[in-house]
């Protein structure tokens, strides 16, 4: 049932909360993949979407389903797949899925996307999380994270996630 309460969520600022393994990937994935797809229906095109991680590696798993499926329904015109660093995928009719670290956040305030999603969004700080919000603004854009609020650590830059996951449940 939490998948679908995720999936058919219209709220433009979202959290997906689980365990190790839970399948918040593929939820994270699954709702950009519905999103490209009621925007090409729509009309949109060339829009720009977003997976952000603390790191590119961390940002893989997402971006393998989405390249997976997107495959499989022969709507892949070019990617971009190295064994580290950057990922893309450019659709047919021009949609662009970039993967994004969050280690240099001066790089997250190039363009403004159509949506993101932020895995691991336990990891990341809360810097991060205010540039990323300000790039949703000028497209009225959405933005999803997943995570685990699993923090024995007690780091500081994991606040703002257990905060608001707390408040938002």
């Amino acid at each position: 049932p939490e998948f679908w309460i995720a999936l058919c969520c219209v709220a433009r600022e979202v959290i997906v909360i689980g365990g190790w393994r839970a399948g918040k990937s593929t939820v994270l994935a699954f709702k950009l993949l519905v999103y490209i797809f009621l925007d090409m229906y729509s009309g949109k095109k060339g829009c720009l979407y977003w997976i952000v991680g603390p790191d590119y590696a961390q940002t893989r798993e997402e971006f393998r389903y989405l390249y997976e499926w997107f495959t499989k329904l022969e709507m892949v015109e070019n990617s971009s797949r190295p064994m580290e660093g950057p990922r893309s995928i450019t659709l047919v009719g021009g949609t662009l899925i970039e993967t994004k670290s969050a280690e240099n956040p001066e790089r997250l305030g190039s363009v403004a996307p159509d949506g993101i999603l932020v895995v691991e969004a336990g990891q990341i700080s809360e810097e991060v999380r205010t540039m990323l919000l300000g790039r949703t603004m000028e497209k009225s854009a959405w933005i999803m994270y997943g995570g685990t609020l699993e923090d024995d650590e007690g780091h500081a830059q994991w606040a703002w996630y257990q905060e608001a996951a707390k408040e938002w449940m």
